[in-house]
């Protein structure tokens, strides 16, 4: 599984991947690893977004305590455009150990939320996460002003990043990403 994984980040070699993950899985069937890197690989490389669930969620049957893996869940529902299931899931990662689900906050619910036109709940959410991590406002929230319409504070969002632009700012994906939603293609 770690061969595997380093032809899939690393070498980028997706058929050697491929076939190494599936030999691991041959293998060690109930190894968690194996399935969690071959769920990245169905979800970024095959776009196979069933497949990519379903393996993630074996992979934490296998590891059922283990937080991390747990996050990992979330991460794929989300990317898999699952966006209903992602609270839940993060209910679960909390529920295992509140100290690590801390420390993997994201604003995955918050942006889930946001794709379900649930505004005043991904408001909410990008609030409460970013009093707990602290930093500047959250890019995600401007884009969620900017899908509900309200342009002036995705702009005071887009302000506060320009001004922290470089390392340890946003993202060039969170920027790109805002930009758009305010026409500035």
């Amino acid at each position: 599984s770690v061969l595997g994984r380093l032809q899939l980040w690393w070498d980028r070699d997706y058929e050697a991947a491929e076939a190494t993950l599936r030999r691991a899985i041959m293998l060690y069937p109930t190894h968690p690893d194996a399935r969690t890197w071959y769920a990245f690989y169905e979800l970024y490389v095959l776009n196979d977004f069933d497949g990519a669930i379903a393996n993630m969620r074996r992979a934490l049957d296998f590891d059922p305590l283990n937080t991390g893996r747990s996050n990992q869940v979330e991460l794929v529902l989300y990317q898999s455009g699952h966006f209903d299931e992602v609270p839940a899931q993060r209910e679960h990662t909390q529920a295992l150990n509140a100290d690590v689900a801390a420390s993997l906050l994201s604003y995955r619910v918050a942006s889930s939320y946001r794709e379900m036109g649930r505004y005043d709940d991904a408001i909410a959410e990008f609030d409460s996460v970013h009093a707990i991590l602290g930093g500047p406002t959250p890019v995600g929230l401007g884009i969620t002003y900017a899908q509900m319409g309200r342009l002036d504070d995705a702009r005071a969002v887009l302000r506060e990043h320009e001004q922290r632009a470089g390392p340890g700012g946003p993202t060039a994906s969170g920027f790109a990403t805002l930009y758009a939603m305010l026409g500035d293609k």
